[in-house]
């Protein structure tokens, strides 16, 4: 889910704030590497306080509110940032227990 506006410093710029209590795992690497590329552009790029991060299965990302900002940040992050799409993946099935059912396990077995 991509949000953009509200990520400045203006009192009305409160996107974070409003997001961030929902975050459970945060990536600040993805929002570092966002601002690098628009600092390179635009020397203003430092005080965006975008954020990225899980809220719950949901990948959320925050842009600037402008046009110019948004497209720099896709342009710094797209589409390296998807491998977070196959880390998650990859962990679900890592998650996933798998039971052989052809045999009936023997809890009784003394050597478990």
């Amino acid at each position: 889910m991509i949000f953009t506006g509200g990520t400045g410093i203006s009192p009305r710029d409160v996107t974070p704030d409003a997001l961030l209590p929902m975050i459970d795992r945060q990536m600040p690497g993805i929002m570092e590497t966002a601002r690098a590329y628009g600092q390179e552009r635009i020397k203003t790029s430092m005080l965006s306080r975008g954020i990225a991060g899980f809220s719950g299965d949901t990948f959320v990302l925050t842009f600037p509110g402008s046009e110019k900002g948004a497209t720099e940040y896709m342009q710094s992050l797209f589409p390296q940032v998807l491998h977070v799409f196959e880390v998650k993946k990859e962990n679900a099935m890592s998650d996933s227990v798998i039971v052989d059912t052809a045999e009936p396990f023997d809890f009784t077995r003394k050597n478990l």
